[in-house]
């Protein structure tokens, strides 16, 4: 299990680093020299979810998301820190996304959540191919079954999806 998820990690830790090496010099506001990306937009993340409905489909008030990567990915997290939703977006090809897929020895395919879809029970991440993007989401929440994040998931997955 540690080595798939060491790879998992290895896959999203590059696609993040390609995307912000593929970027032009742009001036801060405190003028230091920063990066951007300049490839192709990426959907804006924040109207992919709102925290109403991350906290509705985890039981959890959560607090407004925290965006990085460029604006790939964001973070909804609850006061107390023991509740957490990711949601990253990545421009992927369609064969890059059936790779990944691949690597999870537990991949289980997932019906009608957009144009392709896997779930890894051990790794709790639910992966959807949508319009050339991959949208990932890992819920993170104590007590929480197996079977209840893949159900958070896929419902938040449907929404995001459904807005690219």
């Amino acid at each position: 299990m540690y080595k798939r998820r060491t790879a998992f990690t290895i896959v999203i830790v590059l696609c993040f680093t390609l995307l912000a090496s593929c970027g032009d010099p742009a001036v801060s506001s405190s003028g230091e020299p920063e990066w951007v990306p300049s490839g192709p937009e990426l959907p804006d993340i924040t109207r992919l979810l709102t925290k109403e409905e991350a906290g509705e489909a985890v039981g959890a008030a959560l607090g407004d998301p925290e965006v990085q990567e460029f604006g790939a990915a964001m973070k909804f997290t609850d006061r107390k820190g023991q509740t957490s939703v990711d949601l990253l977006t990545e421009e992927m090809q369609r064969g890059s996304f059936d790779a990944i897929a691949e690597a999870y020895e537990d991949a289980e395919s997932i019906a009608d959540i957009g144009e392709a879809a896997f779930w890894s029970a051990d790794q709790n991440v639910l992966l959807v191919y949508q319009k050339g993007y991959a949208l990932l989401i890992i819920i993170d929440k104590r007590g929480m079954s197996s079977a209840d994040r893949l159900q958070a998931s896929r419902q938040l997955a449907e929404l995001a999806a459904g807005r690219l």
